[in-house]
């Protein structure tokens, strides 16, 4: 009966543990959204604008994109 018991806690002890290195594992790859506006030094919106977004963590990725009016 404590054998099993041992058993059980060993068990949830490394599924806990799987899960967490698979949270970990997907850092930097969910769904995410930014908003903003550039302006120049008048308070205009800067169109053309390049933004560079940098997840800096081992194996993160780099998104650019161009601003609009």
């Amino acid at each position: 009966m404590k054998d099993h018991k041992l058993l059980r806690i060993a068990m949830l002890g490394m599924f806990a543990a799987f899960l967490a290195g698979t949270a970990l594992a997907q850092a930097g790859r969910g769904i995410a959204r930014m908003g903003g506006t550039v302006l120049d030094k008048a308070g205009k919106p800067v169109v053309g604008a390049v933004v560079k977004i940098t997840f800096d963590q081992p194996g993160g990725s780099t998104f650019e994109s161009t601003t609009d009016k």
